[in-house]
Parts: structure tokens; sequence; C-alpha cells
């Protein structure tokens, strides 16, 4: 029986994959080079370029590399393959090119044998003249790339650790993604609700806040300088920030711990990236509608395909239509649009451009009356007077040209635009003698400009035995944010009676009468190298930072506030790839985050710094369609910044340490049952603080034990074909109410449920609908958290309904 590795979904650019096995009937003399074959195509031989990594070793395990790499399934007799060796291959090239090289030497030959089949057979040894004509394997191209979608569940590569088409089990580092599928099953609604099976990130430390996107890793916030878009940094203001719309994404790319090398300026725990939506070069049309409790009412599309019949330019359009509430009378409505355009002049250069629009009203006090340290469930605020209104705009490209066989050049660009204004009502103190009290209102108005730039420059190239992907790049962040303020007394807005609420309140909308300004240059010079020596994967990074913050008010036109920092951070990594599947690995990052605070002096903090020490073993079977990650890491921030209470200025508060274990795991355990596995262990300590009371406590709202699982099964054929259901269950410890440790929030688990059909895999006729019904918070759940002072609450639970069609 031929040993095949699975066939999986059809990609986007299977056209472009099959132009690159080389569609032609071939015959090969004895004596020929089976890889000298491609000269005869060399336009074949380059479209669908990547970046292969594959050792030298067994022909078997080497075989199955790199069809998780090419996006290639390839069967043959066991007998073929046994017991011969592989010489690997290393570089960036066209699969048809890669198949051969790998084969070379080997005993082995391929050639094209009609449709997506190939021919694959041992060579018979030479004895003169003449031909042999090699019987046919089955060659299906996948669709993953590390820059675009993953098959399934199971992510084999990601971009986000290294810039480039890396696979992720010969990536030294920590990284999870989500998948597009994923996010379908669970039908997110927001990023937190995205990355909650993630190992490592928490959300949700203040409560339900559709504002912002609440996610730490590891212990360490990332709403702002973790915030990243097709690996270009999003940027915040003070107030202000971008938001996302998840069904404009194909996935998302989580990295563990420091990344400064690579992306400059951020925060210890890591970073997310949103993929967008990319053009595809099959057509793709899709529609869909949704309905839920709290009056939710969306409705969505997808389009894209070629333009014309060469394929050289493909697009994309995903929009979003949403009027909905969430739970208290919380605003939850949204208008997005998303066009893209992708042109390939030739096989070796490419430019994508990318836009969107996003229109969003939600409220900007969503906080809960606190009353005896617990918060009760009314609203200080009215849905009927509060509003924050956003828009924002996003434009940009990315541009790729292979010069050589040697470098490739990209540069990345994105400019982005939000305009924001929001308004609420705020407690002024309760009224002596009653339940009631006086309210105050807040005006606020925020804007945002962007521009990201990264420039960079490939190399792949050997030194002897050891091969080399080198990455060379210059960038640059400049954003610049305003915050305007101004307020009004409680004289003119209606009391609230906290056990008897009244909504409807109306009142004038106060005046700005403060405003504050930002700015933000950061130029940054990295270079990487990653090297493959047999099974010996090893990685070095550096990195020179200049970053300049100034502040201003701009009603006075006065400085407040300037600084300029200079930082070197580093990588490094060591990772051994076993022909079980297993590659245990090492590595060291560091980080840092510059500050414009002041002391209490007058002078300005010096940058928040940080590092990891990390160690793991990464499991990917041979054949299987699975990924397991166990790390163990230790990673520490100095110098954090926090506000000294009573005064305008700003402190550093020490060190903190994080110790922790994770282990998480991705599979497609049977045809139509996928499975989330995560689990977290994190032991975090202050271990240097300007305050006594908090050394050797747990940092507020840091749980020790964070676990997940999702289960979904589909049933694949009979009569129940298409029917299927998933569950989830999400537990996070107690946590500490304070870094002082005195009072503690207390664990809560919570129950996700789904059930879904795909009516097209019974009858004909309903080809392309998809049914489903997901429940999150199933029991709803309503525990509170407190967190330095303040006690919020959760969202409930939310149930939505949608239908799909697809043609």
């Amino acid at each position: 029986m031929p040993r095949q590795v699975p066939r999986s979904r059809r990609p986007a650019s299977l056209r472009a994959y099959l132009m690159a096995a080389g569609m032609t009937s071939i015959t090969l003399a004895p004596t020929q080079s089976l890889w000298a074959q491609d000269a005869t195509s060399s336009a074949a031989s380059t479209v669908a370029l990547r970046d292969y990594a594959v050792p030298a070793g067994p022909l078997d395990a080497a075989i199955v590399r790199f069809a998780q790499q090419s996006g290639l399934t390839i069967s043959a007799e066991a007998a073929v393959t046994a017991g011969r060796r592989s010489l690997g291959v290393q570089g960036r090239l066209g699969a048809r090119q890669a198949l051969d090289r790998l084969l070379q030497g080997s005993g082995v030959g391929a050639v094209p044998a009609g449709g997506s089949a190939f021919t694959l057979r041992a060579l018979p040894p030479i004895q003169g003249g003449g031909t042999t004509t090699l019987e046919p394997v089955t060659v299906v191209a996948r669709s993953e790339s590390a820059f675009g979608p993953a098959d399934g569940y199971v992510a084999t590569q990601s971009a986000v650790a290294t810039k480039t088409d890396t696979p992720i089990l010969e990536t030294a580092r920590s990284i999870s993604v989500v998948t597009r599928d994923q996010l379908t099953a669970r039908n997110v609604q927001s990023i937190p609700e995205a990355v909650r099976y993630t190992a490592g990130v928490t959300t949700g430390a203040f409560g339900f806040d559709p504002r912002f996107d609440q996610i730490y890793i590891r212990g360490f916030a990332v709403n702002t300088t973790g915030d990243y878009r097709d690996g270009l940094r999003q940027g915040a203001g003070s107030y202000t920030y971008f938001n996302t719309e998840p069904y404009g994404l194909e996935r998302i790319d989580v990295i563990k711990g420091p990344a400064s090398v690579l992306y400059g300026q951020g925060t210890p725990g890591g970073l997310i990236n949103r993929v967008s939506k990319m053009p595809t070069d099959t057509p793709l049309r899709e529609v869909e509608v949704q309905g839920g409790n709290h009056d939710r009412y969306q409705g969505a599309f997808d389009v894209g395909g070629p333009l014309g019949d060469s394929g050289e330019v493909t697009y994309r359009v995903t929009g979003l239509a949403r009027d909905a509430k969430a739970i208290r009378d919380i605003e939850d409505d949204r208008l997005f649009l998303a066009p893209a355009m992708t042109w390939r002049p030739s096989a070796k250069t490419e430019l994508t451009v990318l836009a969107q629009v996003q229109k969003d009203e939600t409220d900007s006090n969503v906080g809960l009356f606190n009353r005896d340290g617990r918060a009760t469930h009314t609203r200080v605020s009215d849905g009927d007077y509060d509003y924050q209104k956003q828009t924002q705009y996003q434009v940009g490209y990315r541009l790729s040209h292979q010069a050589n066989d040697t470098w490739t050049f990209r540069q990345n660009a994105r400019y982005g635009l939000v305009n924001q204004k929001a308004r609420y009502l705020t407690s002024a103190g309760v009224i002596p003698g009653t339940s009631s009290i006086n309210r105050s209102a807040v005006a606020l108005r925020g804007e945002l400009d962007t521009f990201v730039i990264d420039n960079q420059a490939q190399a792949n190239f050997a030194t002897g035995a050891v091969s080399h992907k080198t990455l060379m790049g210059v960038d640059y962040q400049w954003i610049q944010s305003s915050l305007g303020q101004g307020t009004l007394p409680a004289r003119f807005y209606p009391t609230l009676d906290i056990d008897n609420p009244v909504i409807g309140a109306s009142g004038p909308t106060p005046d700005i009468t403060s405003k504050s300004g930002t700015r933000i240059r950061q130029t940054g010079v990295y270079a990487s190298d990653q090297m493959a020596l047999d099974r010996w994967r090893f990685s070095l990074g550096a990195r020179f930072d200049n970053a300049q913050r100034d502040q201003r008010n701009l009603l006075s036109g006065v400085a407040t506030g300037r600084q300029t920092d200079n930082a070197m951070t580093y990588q490094a990594g060591a990772l051994y790839l076993f022909d079980n599947g297993l590659a245990p690995y090492v590595s060291y990052s560091t980080s840092f985050n510059p500050t414009t605070a002041m002391d209490i002096n007058g002078s300005a903090l010096d940058p928040t710094r940080g590092q990891q020490v990390e160690a793991g073993v990464k499991f990917q079977p041979q054949g299987a369609r699975s990924f397991v990650t166990l790390s163990t890491y230790q990673l520490t921030e100095r110098d954090a910044v926090r506000a000294i209470p009573g005064t305008t200025a700003s402190e550093a508060v020490g060190k903190l340490r994080s110790r922790g274990i994770e282990i998480e795991g991705t599979a497609n355990l049977t045809s139509g049952l996928d499975l989330l596995v995560a689990y977290n262990y994190n032991r975090a300590k202050i271990v240097g603080s300007n305050s006594a009371a908090e050394l050797g406590k747990t940092p507020a709202v840091t749980p020790r034990h964070v676990a997940s699982a999702w289960l979904d099964y589909t049933q694949p054929t009979g009569m129940l074909a298409g029917l299927g259901a998933g569950a989830g269950v999400r537990y996070t410890s107690d946590t500490f109410t304070t870094s002082g440790n005195i009072a503690r929030n207390p664990s809560n688990t919570f129950i996700d449920a789904a059930i879904h059909y795909d009516l097209g895999r019974n009858s004909a006729q309903f080809k392309g609908w998809r049914v489903a019904l997901n429940a999150q918070n199933l029991f709803d759940r309503d525990d509170q958290v407190c967190n330095a002072g303040f006690c919020y609450r959760g969202q409930g639970r939310t149930v939505i309904g949608s239908l799909r069609y697809r043609w």
C-alpha cells in the first residue's frame, strides 16, 4: 500500500502551485539530473516561491517535512523510500524545483503524470543508454503560508517571530495561531474572544468593556504596544486606538515574550499580529446574516478572485454592518469595509494594496456603581446620554521582489487615522441619607495619526554545510495623538437612584477645555540570521532603536515632556529537529518600552526593559494534523511606570518576575473532529518595589492557573453528514484584587457551545448553505472582578445565530 500525507483543502493559489510543479509529461535519461529539468521551464519553477528548510536525513522524514513546508501531499510505495537518504533542501524555491532538489542523489525521481499527479519511483542503476519512464504518485497543493490562511485548526507556518516564511516547528519561540476555521467555529466577535483559548493569554482584567482589548500575555498587558496588523504596529494614543473587526481577518498570530528585535518598542509579554484577509486566486463569494440576544443584527459579505483571465490582478472586498447592543444597554454598532488588490507583474514581484474604513459606536463609561466593595448591576452613566463614536481609516501596501536566488526585498507600509468623540456621566458623590448619586458629565475628543514603514532585505545562502536565512531591515514609526477633555457639574444632569435606576438621562455636552498631544518617532535597524546545520536550527538577532517622544499642551502650546532613548535589544535561539517530529529548543530575548512620564523632580523616567529565557519542546507527528508545544519560561520586567497617588508625577516601581509553564495543542484527531487545549501555570512575583508592602507579592489580577479546551465534531458521512457541534470550557484560578494581596477574586469557569450544519453535505440544492448557533458563557456566569480598588462585572451570556451562503 502507498504511504500518503493526507490531502487538504484546495488553496486559493492552486493554479500557481500547479504551474510551479511543471505540468508537462517528461522522460528522463538515467544520467540526467532531475532538478535540471526545471531549466526548460524557468517561469514554472519560480511561481509560488517559498522558503524551504528541510535538513539532510532519512528520505521518509524529509518527504513528510517537505510536504508540511511546501503545501504538497506526496504518496509513494513504502519500498521506494525505505532506507534511502535525502540531502535536504534549503532556500526560496518553486515547489517543483524544491521537490527535485530534495530527491537529488537519493535514487528516487519525480516527473508529472497529468492533472496534479507526479511520477515517483526508484531510479534503476545506470547500465548504458536509454531512458526510464517512472510511475505516478499523487501530489496535491495545500494552502498554508506564513503570510496567509492556515488549513483547518492546525497551523504549521508563521511569520510573526521571524518576519520570514518559517515553519513553527523550526522556530525557537512559543507561537500560537488562531486560524480562520477556529474563528468561524466559535463565531468570534472581538479580539479578546479570539485569543481566549490560547495558552498564556488572559482577558477581562477590568470586566466587560468593549472600548478596549484587555489582553495579557504571561502576565503583561499587550493592549497597545502589542497591537499589530499585518506585521506593522497599529499605534495608540492616550485614549484612542484602532479597533479590529475579526470578520476581516484570516488568522491571528501570537508570540509570547519580548519581540523588540524585530518590532521595536513593546511590552515584555509579546504581541498579537492580526492578519488581514488577502486577495484570492480562485473566486470567493460569501454572504452571512446573524442575529442574537440584546437586539443583535448583523450582515456581512466577503468576495474576491481574479480580475480578467490572466490572473495577474486579484482582489478581495470584505464588509460588515451591525446594529446591536450588549449587556446593560451598551451600544455595539459597526460599519466595516476592507478592499484589497494584488498585482503580480511577474513570478518574482508582488504588490498588494490594502485599505479599510470602520465606523463604531459604543459607550464610553460602562462602569458599575460600587457599594461596600462590590459591583452592583447599575451603571453610573446612562445609555441614552453616553456614547463613544469612532471612525478610522487605514491604507497600506505589501511589496515583495525576488531579485535572484539569493536576495528578496520587501517593503510594508501603512497610514492610519482615527477620529473619536465621546461623552459620559460619572458619579459626583452619594446624596447623604439616600441611595441616589449626583452625576457630572465628561466629554472627550481624540485623534490619532500613524505612519509605519518596514524595509526588509532577505538573503538565502550557504556557507559550507550551514545554510542561512538572513534578514536585515530598517523600520520607522510615526504616531501622533491628541486628547481633549471637558466637564460640566452635576446641576445640569438628573440624579440616579442606584436601587431603582431610571434610564433616559439627557443634558448638554461639555465643551473641550483642555487638550494635550503626544508625538512618537522611532527608527530601528535590525538584523537576524536563521541558520540550519543538518538537524540543528540556530538564530541570532540584534537591533538598535532611537525613540523620541514629545508631549505638548495643545491649547497653550507649552511643551510638557520630552524624552529621547537609544536602546539595543537581542535575541538568540537553538532548536534540534528529530525525525519523529520532536523539536526541543531554547531561546533568549529582550525588550524595551520608552515613556514620557516624569518623576517627582521633573526628570523623565528611563524606559521599561524586559528579558525572557525560554525552553521547551514542540511536537508535530509525521503524517498527522496536530501540533503540540510545551514551554517553560522566566520573564522579567524592570522600571515599569506607575502614577504616584495625589500627584501628577510617576515612578519606576521596581522589578516584576514571571515564571511559568505552558502547554498548548491543536489537532484534527479524525475526519471532522478538531481539538484545542491550553494550560498555563504562571508564578508572578514583585521582586523589586518602592513599596515594602508589595515585595514578594503577586501582581493584581494575575492568575496562577489558566486552562481551556475546545472540541468540535462534524459528522463526515451518512444521513447526518455536515451536522456538527462544539463545546468549550475556560477556567481561571483566583487572583488578588491588589498588589498588596489582601483580598482575592474567586476562580471562575465559563462554558461555550455551538451547533452547526452544512446543509449542502446531504442535499445538492442546499450547496453552500451553513447555519450555526453559538453561545458564549452558556450558563450566564456573572462573576465580578476587582482590580486596584474598583470592581467590574463580565459580559454575561451571548447567543448568536448565523446563516451563511457561499458560491
